[in-house]
């Protein structure tokens, strides 16, 4: 079985890869924004949403190999969902 502390420092670097990339694209799109002329701002707002919505769709339907890897993750945390916020809230 795969340990909790194991997949805890996946969840952490999966979240900090994530949160990096984010910031990273927020900061390139300012970039982008700042020498548009103000009349394209919004079309190019637009377009940018719905990548980004694209992008959260996966996350919300991530599909079935993506969820037969959680489930598999899953297998391996032990306890109730009430033991892990007790754990998290340490």
């Amino acid at each position: 079985m795969i340990s909790y502390q194991k997949t805890n420092k996946a969840d952490d670097f999966l979240v900090d890869f994530s949160m990096k990339l984010a910031r990273d694209g927020a900061w390139k799109f300012a970039k982008v924004i700042s020498t548009t002329p103000e009349n394209s701002i919004r079309i190019l707002i637009e377009t940018r949403d719905e990548k980004i919505a694209k992008k959260a769709g996966l996350i919300i339907n991530p599909g079935f190999a993506a969820k037969l890897i959680l489930r598999i993750i899953r297998l391996g945390e032990k306890g109730t969902v009430e033991k892990r916020i007790r754990q998290l809230a340490i």
